[in-house]
């Protein structure tokens, strides 16, 4: 038996379910710049499996088949939003056409917003969104994200789920990227301590607000290790520098 699941809401109407946002993000992408949609993808589809673990679900998967399907979708939803496709077909029929099985399917759209965070805050403020990217039925995720410019929303988003007895060719989960830990003092992030920390470390000090430093290079100023940037860190580097010399 199959089974489809999927809802539609506009957040100023509540009585339907298609989703639309204005809603604001810290990390609002820059919509006259150009965009990775696969890198926009797995960091919703990460934010997805950090929902699901605090839920105690098993993560999703992704691999390249159903990340076509939902480019596709995505890119359709310019011309329609809806989860029928403007030939009409429903949305799995986009599934089908990369040659996927499945024996339940599920759907997510949204339109403006601008970021991987405000979009997936977006669906779960929502029960039938939030009821798919926590459903226990799927075990494979697609993600992706079109913008055109002078369109009425922008930004236009898809998630669609499946859930498929098959291992899918070149599946993965994504990741986070954790920065690899920094020798203390390492500001520049270089393998080496010298002198041209110490330049670094000023230049934070005297402008820290305007700094961007990671969070390893940040531990790395850290020269004490009690928590604080100071100018005692740089008076410790550049002792423990001379030293070395």
């Amino acid at each position: 038996m199959m089974t489809h699941y999927f809802s539609k809401f506009i957040s100023f109407a509540a009585a339907t379910s298609l989703c639309f946002s204005a809603m604001g993000s810290t990390k609002t992408l820059a919509a006259d710049k150009q965009y990775n949609a696969q890198e926009l993808s797995d960091a919703v589809i990460i934010l997805v499996n950090k929902e699901r673990k605090a839920a105690g679900l098993n993560p999703l998967q992704t691999a390249p088949l159903i990340h076509s399907a939902a480019n596709t979708r995505a890119n359709e939803l310019v011309q329609m939003f809806q989860h029928y496709r403007p030939d009409k077909s429903l949305y799995t029929s986009a599934l089908y056409e990369v040659g996927l099985t499945f024996t339940c399917s599920g759907e997510n759209i949204a339109a403006g917003s601008a970021s991987p965070e405000s979009v997936v805050k977006l669906w779960m403020s929502d029960g039938g969104h939030k009821d798919n990217i926590l459903s226990p039925d799927y075990n494979y995720i697609g993600v992706s994200v079109a913008y055109v410019a002078g369109s009425e929303y922008g930004w236009y988003w898809t998630q669609d789920f499946i859930y498929s007895s098959e291992t899918l060719e070149g599946s993965y989960t994504p990741v986070e990227y954790v920065s690899p830990k920094l020798q203390k003092g390492d500001v520049n992030a270089d393998n080496c301590v010298d002198t041209f920390d110490i330049t670094a470390l000023r230049k934070y000090l005297n402008n820290s607000t305007s700094s961007n430093l990671s969070a390893s290079q940040l531990a790395a100023c850290d020269f004490n290790g009690d928590g604080n940037i100071t100018n005692a860190d740089l008076t410790s580097l550049n002792m423990y520098i001379i030293s070395q010399s």
